[in-house]
């Protein structure tokens, strides 16, 4: 578990707060982190964003050559100042499976579904993907 705190001064005299936590836990069967962030950076115009991020991933071991995976993960953008910065927030939400093949190949099985609003302008869309994948490994 690690955590850190701090404020940012934006212009007009107001302090914005700034944090990050993250938690990571490793199980027998697998892995579970999760992590929440909010930033606010301030460019050479003055504008001022608040940036708040949070994801949660999850790994859970169902063989000796096959593990499952599920992401969730959010963005939320805010204008700080009124300044005329785009808000947005943007989520997802996936799930993969990946299964050892012969020596150094894997494939990988997922589908994820998005959400995007930027400035009122909503869509949403969904992936579906197959990678098949081999590693190497070099040495001097």
């Amino acid at each position: 578990l690690s955590f850190a705190a701090g404020s940012t001064d934006v212009p007009g005299g107001d302090t914005e707060p700034r944090f990050s936590v993250s938690y990571d836990q490793e199980m027998a069967r697998g892995s579970l982190s999760a992590s929440l962030q909010r930033s606010v950076p301030v460019d050479d115009a003055g504008d001022v964003q608040g940036n708040l991020r949070g994801a949660i991933d999850v790994n859970y071991v169902l063989t000796s050559a096959s593990q499952l995976g599920i992401a969730v993960s959010f963005t939320d953008i805010e204008d700080v100042t009124g300044s005329g910065v785009s808000e947005r927030q943007r989520a997802s939400i996936g799930a993969t499976f990946e299964q050892a093949l012969a020596q150094d190949w894997t494939l990988s099985v997922g589908a994820e579904h998005r959400f995007l609003d930027d400035a009122g302008s909503r869509r949403r869309d969904n992936a579906v993907f197959v990678n098949i994948g081999r590693s190497f490994t070099f040495r001097p």
